[in-house]
């Protein structure tokens, strides 16, 4: 969940060392599994729940149009991933994926949510070894793999550091909308910074 006493500022984190993390598997009775159609309404209600996105219209829209776009049906299946628990049921989401951010297609680790309930489990760590593993099975090579988040998710945040991410802080990106960056992004990373530590 975000911590909504935070104030919203938007941050970029990369990671230049792709092929050094940490392997975790999902806890017993849980599984992962590509994309079927119709996962996009527990996809959708998984990032409300998280208060990634205001409503479940809202959030369908967004799937509609990153994931299932011409060009990304190819794609889809293996590189939106999804948890499924004992019940057979969608706890959790995250994805590799395209972003313009940096002014060229790179990859990006995309909408991680997992469910309130299952929070703790180590599933948020299982998902992004697998997109770090699936990085490296399809051949994908590029300068750094990046994510963008922001302050809300100081939590999420901690655990991308422990996976090598680090806070981006150079030259604003061409396409990265944020007002007042180079004022806006140390004030972010040391409110990050401040929760972590008080964790």
């Amino acid at each position: 969940m975000l911590d909504k006493t935070m104030p919203h500022i938007a941050v970029l984190m990369t990671k230049r060392d792709v092929a050094n993390y940490p392997i975790y598997s999902l806890p017993a009775g849980y599984q992962f599994c590509g994309y079927q159609p119709g996962d996009e309404e527990a996809w959708a209600a998984l990032q409300v729940a998280v208060g990634q996105m205001e409503n479940q219209a809202t959030a369908r829209q967004i799937f509609q149009e990153v994931f299932l776009s011409v060009a990304a049906e190819e794609q889809i299946t293996k590189k939106c991933l999804f948890v499924k628990n004992q019940a057979d049921q969608i706890v959790a989401t995250a994805s590799l994926w395209h972003g313009e951010h940096f002014g060229t297609s790179m990859q990006r680790i995309h909408y991680v949510a997992v469910a309130e309930q299952e929070a703790g489990k180590g599933i948020a760590k299982a998902m992004l070894t697998k997109l770090l593993n699936l990085y490296h099975e399809l051949g994908l090579q590029q300068e750094f793999l990046y994510l963008t988040t922001q302050t809300e998710s100081y939590v999420a945040i901690q655990l991308y550091l422990t996976f090598g991410f680090v806070p981006y802080c150079g030259v604003k990106p061409p396409n990265f909308k944020l007002a007042h960056y180079q004022e806006q992004t140390p004030k972010a990373w040391a409110m990050i910074r401040a929760k972590i530590e008080s964790r």
